[in-house]
């Protein structure tokens, strides 16, 4: 058959399906990048397998010959972590009592089989809508000792499902199962930044927003937590009681610091104000309630989508042989230091994802006496890290964890040597 889908089980009707779609738990301590879509177009190969989840999988003797039991079935739990790698269907009985009938669970599940050029950011994407979340995906798969290798042949879990099923008399039950190595123990290493949800970001274009306040209860100058607003909202899909808002507004765009007359903007700041919960609706709009305040917020400001940023990050591995720049610090300022938030030149398009460090790092010059036979540049000292909080298409936010010097726009990044 044609076309992609899910490999029916052996004996069953096999019919195309859509893999399943929808929300997924985000797991904060990676036990955990803009969303998209990719459909499964006709005419792809099927990499998609449903198949039976055998992890703990119990073998019963007693069941098969004549369909009934007789007496108590004995099971023993099988020591292996067990997986179903592109087999049919198979099943487990529940050492279930019956004269005319034997009760079996079946816990299947879908996989997906590596293809080439294929990257756990990538298939985040594909299955679940948005690529934050492949650690997530890593975490189901805990025999990958190392989340950026990935290779043709391996068959990733990315579903799992359980069912009763019962088995006519005399109907014998057969156990296929793939016994795969033991997971490889690995450390987790986090970074609690409380602050993360109110990073802002630099985007190539303004965001389009979803509304506005337009008012404040009591006509107050400064909006904070707590205070009642009334909201515009420009899609009535979006007037729902219990929808979550980001109040946002944008600041002016992000020079180039490369650029002497500072006329090239590289994208236009966005400052992330707070977090609005809609209480009521309206034929007028809605009223709403500030739940956080990251900055003072003032009649006028607009709306977006809000996103979850959980202040635990699952440090990941950084790129090798990467190399960037600091355009400008959140604030503005001419100099900055440990604490604060950077904007850089790097963003999803690159790899950048969140959870990676960067050395920053400043080249001096040798003496002028010594310029003829020296290089034109010394080797790279590096005197702080940043680690990446949010990215973008083509920038990302982070922040300062340390620095032994000012960082000032134009600050040049790299790998570290060693990972953080």
């Amino acid at each position: 058959m044609g076309g992609p889908g899910v490999e029916a089980p052996t004996g069953s009707v096999r019919r195309r399906e859509r893999p399943p779609r929808g929300p997924v738990r985000r797991s904060v301590h990676g036990k955990e990048g803009p969303a998209g879509t990719e459909s499964m177009r006709s005419g792809s190969t099927p990499y998609l397998t449903f198949g039976p989840k055998v992890e703990g999988a119990r073998s019963c003797a007693g069941v098969g010959e004549s369909g009934k039991g007789r007496g108590p079935t004995r099971c023993a739990t099988a020591g292996a972590a067990l997986l179903g790698l592109l087999l049919a269907l198979g099943a487990y009985p529940h050492c279930a009592h019956g004269q005319e009938k034997e009760t079996v669970t079946v816990q299947g599940g879908l996989y997906y089989t590596v293809q080439k050029g294929d990257t756990l950011w990538d298939l985040s994407e594909r299955f679940f809508d948005t690529p934050d979340l492949w650690p997530e995906l890593w975490q189901r798969n805990r025999e990958l000792p190392n989340p950026h290798l990935i290779y043709p042949g391996q068959v990733l879990r990315l579903f799992e499902t359980t069912e009763e099923k019962s088995l006519k008399p005399g109907e014998a039950v057969s156990e296929k199962v793939a016994v795969v190595p033991a997971p490889v123990e690995r450390p987790v290493r986090t970074y609690h930044y409380p602050g993360r949800e109110g990073v802002g970001f630099v985007r190539k274009a303004p965001v389009s927003p979803l509304g506005s306040i337009f008012k404040v209860d009591e006509d107050k100058f400064m909006i904070s937590e707590n205070d009642l607003v009334y909201l515009e909202i420009n899609r009535p899909g979006d007037r729902v009681v219990g929808k979550r808002f980001t109040v946002f507004r944008t600041a002016g765009s992000v020079p180039d610091p490369d650029n002497s007359g500072g006329r090239k903007s590289l994208g236009v700041q966005h400052l992330v104000l707070g977090r609005v919960l809609l209480t009521k609706v309206h034929p007028w709009g809605a009223l709403g309630r500030v739940e956080v305040s990251f900055r003072p917020m003032q009649v006028g400001d607009l709306l977006m989508d809000y996103t979850e940023a959980p202040p635990e990050i699952l440090m990941v591995p950084a790129k090798e042989g990467f190399e960037g720049r600091v355009l400008m610090s959140e604030e503005r300022s001419s100099a900055f230091a440990q604490g604060d938030i950077v904007f850089i030149d790097k963003g999803k398009k690159d790899n950048v994802e969140v959870g990676q460090a960067y050395a920053v790092y400043y080249r001096e010059a040798p003496p002028s006496a010594d310029r003829s036979r020296l290089p034109r540049s010394l080797p790279p000292v590096d005197f702080g890290q940043i680690l990446i909080l949010r990215t973008e298409a083509t920038t990302a936010t982070a922040l300062v964890t340390h620095s032994h010097r000012s960082l000032r726009p134009g600050t040049r990044f790299r790998s570290m040597t060693e990972s953080p």
